[in-house]
């Protein structure tokens, strides 16, 4: 059987991603997390799942599939049990498939080759070397097919990222700390690839031009904590008028998080969340405010609304001494 030597305990923070015009490009860590702990063991794997991962199939959760891929190991060779506990919504804009996969991916590297992840407290960046770093980074965009959640949820922070190629660039970003964030999302789910679906296969040139001149401004206005540029940055032309239909009563949940002091409001990803920008003081006032919205939607899955937090620490791995 594989497993490690010792209990290893990651944590992976959520992240949101396009941030309206910054489709596929900009991505934030937040401070929602998926926590991982593999406890050694010569049984076959034995997946514990908690928090928001309570229901998902445990054959069929994207940790221990990427785990076992990433270690060119039938899920069946694998030993111990993992406890993977998420309070990340799935399939709600906040990057739960990228926290995942990276969960998978470092675990993978922490038993196949432990020298290229560190050990240690589970405080200041991310515990992997810049060798492992760009590995990792390639291999969970790749798998997402876009960079703008696996990125910051691996290196933490508000970041501007690119799939080249198949190689992965980023540079981080300017986020002023009087930018304040709410998220709230109804009881329905919106798949990356349904959401996709719905784009156009092209755009006018002029929508084109506009969305640069948008994306300039929200970055100018999270950089400065500008409530206007930030309203009006936040106005794409590229996805968000497509997919904003897919999200029951999200008119309402943004005249209502404007009414509660919110610049302006957004998908979180492609939805089914939305992410309100306003002063950290308004936040929680603009998640109820959204959650009232989203009460009125007949749906069978859990609402979510809460304030969000920029997290600058990407995955960080410890050891048994963190447990």
């Amino acid at each position: 059987m594989i497993a490690p030597l010792e209990p290893l305990r990651l944590v992976v923070p959520a992240s949101t991603s396009n941030l309206g015009p910054g489709y596929d490009v900009l991505g934030l860590a937040l401070d929602r997390r998926l926590t991982v702990v593999w406890h050694p063991g010569d049984e076959p794997l034995s997946v514990r799942l908690t928090g928001s991962l309570e229901g998902v199939e445990p054959g069929s959760d994207l940790v221990h599939r990427t785990l076992a891929a990433a270690l060119e190991a039938n899920v069946a060779e694998l030993g111990g049990v993992l406890e993977v506990a998420s309070d990340v919504p799935v399939a709600r804009g906040l990057g739960s498939s990228a926290a995942a996969r990276s969960a998978g991916e470092i675990l993978a590297r922490a038993v196949r080759a432990p020298a290229l992840v560190r050990v240690g407290p589970a405080a200041g960046p991310a515990r992997v070397t810049p060798t492992a770093r760009e590995a990792l980074l390639g291999a969970v965009s790749r798998a997402e097919g876009h960079p703008d959640n696996a990125v910051p949820t691996l290196v933490g922070g508000f970041v501007a990222a690119s799939l080249d190629d198949g190689e992965v660039r980023w540079t981080p970003m300017p986020f002023s700390p009087s930018v304040g964030m709410a998220y709230g999302a109804p009881g329905v789910e919106v798949r990356t690839d349904d959401a996709r679906r719905v784009l156009p296969a092209s755009l006018p040139h002029g929508d084109a031009v506009a969305n640069g001149a948008r994306l300039a401004m929200l970055l100018s206005g999270l950089a400065r904590g500008d409530g206007d540029a930030i309203a009006w940055g936040l106005r794409d032309r590229l996805h968000v008028p497509w997919r904003w239909s897919l999200v029951p009563e999200a008119d309402a949940a943004e005249a209502a998080a404007r009414s509660e002091g919110a610049w302006g409001v957004t998908l979180s990803g492609s939805g089914s969340g939305l992410l309100a920008f306003a002063p950290p003081e308004r936040t929680a006032a603009v998640a109820a405010a959204m959650d009232r919205a989203f009460a009125r939607v007949d749906a069978p899955g859990r609402r979510w609304a809460f304030p969000v937090k920029r997290a600058l620490v990407g995955a960080t791995v410890v050891g048994a001494e963190g447990e």
